[in-house]
């Protein structure tokens, strides 16, 4: 990966956990997804706490306006460090919404904007928000890892630099998928075509135009969407 000229890291994030977790609901588990528990830590804690351990500052949070989200609400405003924590409930139409919406709220870049049903290290996070690291011309940052499985995963296809040349159905190597985490150094465009089906529509048309997208490894990134995704991150913990 080409080496730029920005300093520091980004200290603001953002994590959209408006989705209802169908997965979880058939399976009968009654917690709304951002409190599905992973080894005792409610999957929007854990992300929190992973975050602030990597030296992000400020927090927004979209959440649905559903009932069933309240006791969301409820948790994150108790949290220890709910001073730095921002809230707004919406029920959204796509994933591309949640992200815009979310991406609004937070202003300039730089910034991260995270799934809230993504799994990893704040280790791997640092790394990830160190800014010098990436070309001083680059737009996005998508975090990678080697598919483990994933039901619809989003493929990437990498040059050996970093840049993403293909995206879903345009990757023609079917190594390694997104991983939930994206970081934002520019302002993104807007999108071609409206209504905007899901984020990685968005997504796949931002890397086949002319901005530059780049994708950075994870050595372990999971994604949690049903209850056999939690026994699978469980044993890896």
């Amino acid at each position: 990966m080409g080496c730029g000229h920005r300093r520091g890291k980004a200290v603001k994030a953002g994590i959209f956990a408006a989705g209802m977790g169908s997965r979880f609901v058939k399976a009968g588990w009654d917690q709304p997804k951002p409190l599905i528990p992973v080894k005792g830590m409610p999957l929007v804690g854990r992300l929190l706490e992973n975050f602030f351990q990597a030296g992000v500052e400020k927090v927004e949070i979209l959440l649905n306006a559903e009932p069933r989200f309240d006791p969301v609400e409820t948790y994150l405003r108790n949290h220890p460090e709910a001073s730095r924590i921002g809230l707004c409930r919406k029920t959204t139409a796509s994933s591309y919404e949640s992200f815009s919406l979310v991406a609004a709220r937070l202003g300039p870049p730089p910034f991260l904007l995270s799934t809230v049903d993504t799994l990893f290290s704040a280790e791997e996070l640092k790394r990830f928000l160190d800014l010098r690291q990436y070309p001083p011309d680059c737009t996005l940052v998508l975090a990678v890892t080697r598919n483990r499985g994933d039901r619809k995963p989003l493929w990437v296809e990498l040059s050996p630099e970093g840049r993403i040349l293909g995206l879903g159905p345009s990757a023609s190597d079917r190594t390694f998928v997104t991983a939930g985490l994206y970081l934002v150094l520019a302002p993104l465009p807007l999108p071609v075509l409206f209504p905007v089906p899901a984020l990685r529509d968005y997504l796949a048309s931002v890397a086949k135009g002319p901005w530059k997208v780049w994708g950075a490894k994870f050595e372990q990134a999971l994604d949690i969407d049903s209850p056999d995704d939690v026994r699978a991150a469980e044993g890896l913990l």
